[in-house]
């Protein structure tokens, strides 16, 4: 088993943040989403870094990417998708970011 990560820490917060940012640039409704965050539920996972050096090591695997740039271009290539479905209709095209943003 090897962890394919980018061997950084990113926190839940963080990676909401910076999704809100990304979808904005898309849809600008979602700048102003508040993040919906409850109580630890047991068996949560408050801190986690894949340990990536096995990959390293034996497949030679160096990430070319961090949680932000990947982020970045998911996004938008998502968001073109979206709009290139070739619907008119204004709601169907944000309804799929804006809900990703609103069910993390």
């Amino acid at each position: 088993v090897f962890n394919i990560a980018c061997g950084q820490r990113t926190t839940l917060r963080e990676l909401y943040a910076a999704i809100r940012h990304e979808v904005a640039q898309f849809d600008a409704s979602v700048r102003d989403q508040a993040l919906r965050s409850e109580a630890p539920r047991p068996g949560d996972v408050p801190h986690s870094l894949a340990d990536i050096e096995r990959a390293c090591n034996v497949l030679g695997y160096q990430p070319t990417h961090n949680v932000m740039q990947g982020l970045k271009r998911t996004v938008a290539y998502y968001a073109h998708a979206v709009r290139s479905a070739g619907t008119t209709d204004a709601s169907s095209v944000n309804e799929p970011i804006v809900n990703t943003v609103n069910n993390l």
